[in-house]
Formats: C-alpha cells, sequence, structure tokens
C-alpha cells in the first residue's frame, strides 16, 4: 500500500516536470531566431477633436489622458522611424493629429504642449509646428513659465529672430514680461531684452517699455536699480552712436580725424543729420550761434578718445561689471588656498589679468579685492526717474535745461 502511493506520487512528480519543460520550451521557441519589433499602434483611426470630446461622454480630461498613455508605443516607435506620415486624407502627420485630439479633449493641460513640441521638433524637425503648439499654451496657460521659455528658446534657436527680426522678438519678450508671474523670472527676461538692446538696437525703440518699467519700480531698490541702470545704458549707447556719426561725418567731409567732441559740432553737419530738428534724448543741444552736448546719464562729460566717442559714465559700468568677474576670481582662488600677492602691481606675476582702469579711475587692494575709485562727475547724474514720469514736452524742457558738458 504504501509502496503504491509513492509510485502514484513519483509519477505526478515527473508529469509536472515534463508540462514544466514543454511550457519552457515552447516559450523559448518563439523568441528564437526573431528579431526585435517595437510593438506600437496605427494612429490612422484618432478622431477629430470634436468627435473625441463627444466620444468622452463627459470625461474629456480623464479620457485624454488615457489615450495619452496608450500612444507612448507610437513615441517609441517614432524614435527609431521619424516618420508620422499617416494614411487618409489631409498633411497632418500622427503626432499631429494626436496632439490636436489631446489638447481638444483638456486644453489646460501643459505637458500636452511641451510634449508635443518634443514630438514634432526634437524627432521630426517640424519645427513650425512644434512653435505653433507652444504658442497655442501660452494662450491656454498665459502664466506659464516653462511654456514661454520654450517658446522663446524655439524662436531664438531655430528661427533666429534675435538676428533676423530683433523687434519682433523684443516684442515678444516684451509679452512674456508682462504676463510673467515670478519676479526672478521676470527680471531675467528683462535681462534678456536688455542683452538685445545692446546688440540689435541703436535707436531707443525699447526706452518706452523701461519707462513704464520704472514708473512701476520703487527707488533705492534692487528691482528699481536695475531698471535706472539699464535705462541709462540705452540713453548712453544712443547718446554715443549719434555723435559717433557725426564724427564719422566731420572725418569725411575733411579728410582729418577730428580730436575732440567740438569739431564734430559743426552746424552744417548737424543740420544735416537732424534736417527735422535735433531728437529728444539727443546729446546735441542748441545754443546761440551754434551746438553744445550735455553730460551722460551718469553727468560726466562725452569724450573723443582716438576718433571714437565714448560715454565715461558707461565705460564706469561696463568696468566694474568686469571687476566683479575679476574679483569673483580672486575669491575662488583663495578659498583654494592659493596665497595670493597683496599689491595691484604685483597681480600679474601671479597669472592675474586686471584689465587696465579707464580714465578718471585709480585703482587699489582692499581685503583682497580690486577696488576702483572713481573721480566724481562734474555734472549731476540724470533723474531718470522723473524722466519716466514725464510727458514728452517736459522731457526736452528737463534735457535743455541740465547743464553743458564741456567740449572734449
Amino acid at each position: 500500500m504504501k509502496a503504491a502511493t509513492i509510485g502514484k506520487s513519483a509519477a505526478l512528480w515527473l508529469l509536472a516536470l515534463v508540462c514544466a519543460g514543454g511550457l519552457i520550451g515552447w516559450n523559448v521557441g518563439r523568441f528564437h531566431g526573431a528579431e526585435a519589433k517595437i510593438r506600437t499602434k496605427n494612429l490612422d483611426f484618432l478622431p477629430s477633436p470634436t468627435v473625441a470630446r463627444a466620444m468622452a461622454l463627459g470625461q474629456a480630461s480623464s479620457a485624454a489622458k488615457l489615450r495619452w498613455i496608450d500612444s507612448f508605443a507610437y513615441f517609441q516607435l517614432q524614435l527609431d522611424k521619424r516618420d508620422d506620415r499617416v494614411s487618409g486624407t489631409g498633411s497632418s502627420g500622427g503626432f499631429q493629429r494626436l496632439y490636436d485630439m489631446l489638447i481638444g479633449l483638456d486644453p489646460l493641460y501643459e505637458p500636452f504642449y511641451e510634449h508635443a513640441s518634443l514630438c514634432t521638433s526634437g524627432l521630426l524637425e517640424q519645427h513650425h509646428l512644434a512653435l505653433g503648439y507652444l504658442l497655442r499654451g501660452t494662450l491656454e496657460k498665459p502664466h506659464s513659465t516653462s511654456l514661454w521659455r520654450n517658446a522663446a528658446a524655439m524662436l531664438h534657436a531655430q528661427f533666429q529672430y534675435g538676428e533676423r527680426k530683433p523687434e519682433l522678438f523684443d516684442d515678444f519678450l516684451k509679452q512674456w514680461a508682462e504676463h510673467e508671474l515670478d519676479p526672478d523670472q521676470r527680471q531675467a527676461v528683462w535681462v534678456w531684452q536688455a542683452n538685445l538692446a545692446r546688440q540689435k538696437f541703436a535707436g531707443l525703440s525699447q526706452l518706452p517699455q523701461w519707462f513704464e518699467r520704472l514708473r512701476a519700480s520703487k527707488s533705492r531698490t534692487p528691482m528699481g536699480d536695475y531698471i535706472e541702470g539699464v535705462v541709462r545704458e540705452q540713453l548712453a549707447r544712443y547718446g554715443v552712436n549719434e555723435l559717433q556719426a557725426l564724427a564719422d561725418a566731420t572725418r569725411s567731409s575733411r579728410l582729418v580725424k577730428p580730436v575732440s567732441i567740438g569739431e564734430i559740432l559743426d552746424p552744417v553737419a548737424v543740420h544735416a543729420r537732424y534736417p527735422q530738428g535735433v531728437p529728444e534724448f539727443s546729446p546735441v543741444v542748441a545754443r546761440p550761434g551754434g551746438f553744445t552736448t550735455i553730460g551722460d546719464p551718469w553727468g560726466y562729460p562725452y569724450a573723443l578718445v582716438d576718433g571714437t566717442v565714448v560715454s565715461p559714465g558707461w565705460e564706469r559700468v561696463r568696468y566694474e561689471q568686469r571687476l566683479a568677474g575679476l574679483n569673483y576670481a580672486l575669491d575662488e582662488r583663495r578659498r583654494a588656498g592659493e596665497r595670493l600677492p597683496e599689491r595691484i602691481a604685483d597681480l600679474p606675476g601671479a597669472g592675474i589679468d586686471v584689465p587696465p582702469a579707464p580714465i578718471g579711475a585709480s585703482l587699489r587692494l582692499d581685503d583682497g579685492q580690486v577696488i576702483a575709485d572713481w573721480s566724481p562727475p562734474p555734472q549731476a547724474p540724470w533723474d531718470v526717474r522723473m524722466l519716466a514720469q514725464a510727458d514728452q514736452n517736459e522731457q526736452r524742457a528737463m534735457l535743455k535745461a541740465t547743464p553743458r558738458a564741456p567740449l572734449r
């Protein structure tokens, strides 16, 4: 009896092993010699946004997210294929059909716009479609920093708007800044605009919007000081460009390089450049018997150095920025344990290049930092806040009342 029970148990175990071996062999046989193939679904069947919303039966947001998850296999296919053409009429590809439907179901879900941009631009290099999705996103989500930033990057990197159409790109950045809720992000956009003005704008086309920001800011705050600095820089750049144009015209007419600002203020040359009168914010002002200049926005007189017009106040600001970078590098080397010289004259010997000091500046080393001491401006700096508050006629009167700068 006992032997029969043991025999039956062994037979059952043997049968189980045979079944398990057969199952394993069958599964292995399915994959032996097979090629890797991405599983995907065809997107030819996707309904239009209107039909998809009707089919969602009041659960459009949930249906959109489920449909999006279901499309990830198609995304994996396009990583290799990079061709989303589908059957049927129309020029829309698979991704365009997919995201038009998803956005139609849930237009407030931000990842749809970002992933649509990734698929159409990153995979298919159809940058115009990607930009369109990002701009649609800014309409539905006007305070989304990510959508504005990605759209700006697309305009700058793929469409070269900063180079080809700086005015339109500046308008786009202005719209972003107006809708941005984060103060730090808004200031980053303003920095982008200021850099664009340095590179592309010779005039004062940005000045009205900076005046508007200045009126909305508080005096003696980091943000207010930054905006004041940008306004002064744009006014100084405009003044330098206008005086440089007069200097170039003087050199062309006389065939001799002018050596002072007074030489370039010939009435004939000034009238030739300004046939309708001297424009607003120009450094050139009329005086009995001719023309003179007012000081730059920091109160220093414009100067002519080897045929090039310079704004000493603007040079001072740019030099201080260079010193900030130098002092940061000195701090890094000091934190690394390096022993640094204690005199300015010894810094070059230690491999530290100190930029030459502009006219009117003297350098000293104070507590390991390079400090520039500046001669005070002969005139009071422009009150740019008062200029921002004044209307056009008042601005012109204020500039005319500014003390005249000595001609250099």
